[in-house]
């Protein structure tokens, strides 16, 4: 009968026990080694999560309420609406919302999303007055200067009366 190689089994072991035992049988040689448990390393699989929202937010950036406002004057709208064909766009730029900023594949998408609520909720929000420079350094307490008034007549003893 041929002799078998000897089996070596790790096991680890909540305690500090560093130690070799050997144990002999009748067919065959088994060693075991008794390891010391470390401790668990922790996880770091979440780090980048904050630069992948950070890119997905700038990519699926969409244009602000002050911006539409802006191309809902007379003179932006027929550009906006009449653009030359596009093929990266969805419908070859042909069927935009302007006031969703948005486009369509094709004229009957455009029709029902005019029918829809994000369209009426956009229209209602474009309804206020669009923000701008001078309300947010006015909520910022920034203001023009005061250097008095200009080209403004000199006070002479006559404007001043005093009373006795």
């Amino acid at each position: 009968m041929l002799s078998q190689p000897p089996i070596y089994a790790k096991i680890a072991l909540p305690f500090s026990v560093t130690s070799f035992i050997k144990d002999f049988s009748s067919s065959h040689s088994l060693y075991i080694e008794l390891e010391e448990m470390g401790r668990l390393r922790r996880k770091r699989t979440h780090h980048g999560i904050r630069d992948n929202y950070r890119k997905q937010r700038t990519r699926a950036y969409t244009r602000d309420l002050d911006q539409i406002a802006d191309d809902l004057k007379p003179e932006n709208v027929d550009k906006k609406k009449n653009q030359e064909i596009d093929t990266d766009l969805p419908g070859l730029g042909q069927h935009y919302c302007v006031e969703c900023a948005r486009h369509f594949i094709s004229e009957t998408h455009l029709t029902e999303h005019l029918k829809s609520k994000l369209h009426k909720r956009r229209l209602k929000k474009l309804e206020d007055e669009p923000y701008t420079q001078e309300e947010a350094d006015r909520a910022a307490g920034i203001s023009k200067p005061d250097n008095g008034k200009k080209g403004g007549r000199v006070l002479t003893s006559q404007d001043v009366t005093m009373e006795e």
